[in-house]
């Protein structure tokens, strides 16, 4: 169970620093440049998707599963339904 709140703590604090941190401007804006990848890196509960897999690799809470292409895949679901949550929530009201 720490595991998992760990998981997520990590997941979404990446992704709320490269959503609302200032020192990622320039390097969101070169993301909005490349064709197919600038809605899933610039939409902040898509990302969190992505950024959910990325830290599954290092940090893995449900690495019991048998196939770990698919936990890795659960892990960014978590990390996605979390960021929504978050983003919708607490961060747009206070926007």
């Amino acid at each position: 169970m720490i595991e998992l709140v760990l998981f997520v703590l990590v997941s979404l604090g990446i992704s709320a620093a490269w959503n609302l941190a200032d020192i990622f401007n320039y390097p969101r804006i070169v993301a909005g440049l490349i064709p197919y990848l600038n809605k899933p890196l610039l939409c902040p509960e898509c990302n969190s998707f992505w950024i959910g897999i990325l830290v599954s690799m290092f940090l893995n809470p449900v690495a019991g599963f048998t196939y770990p292409i698919l936990s890795n895949f659960f892990c960014g679901i978590i990390s996605h339904l979390i960021a929504v949550i978050f983003y919708r929530k607490i961060v747009e009201p206070s926007i």
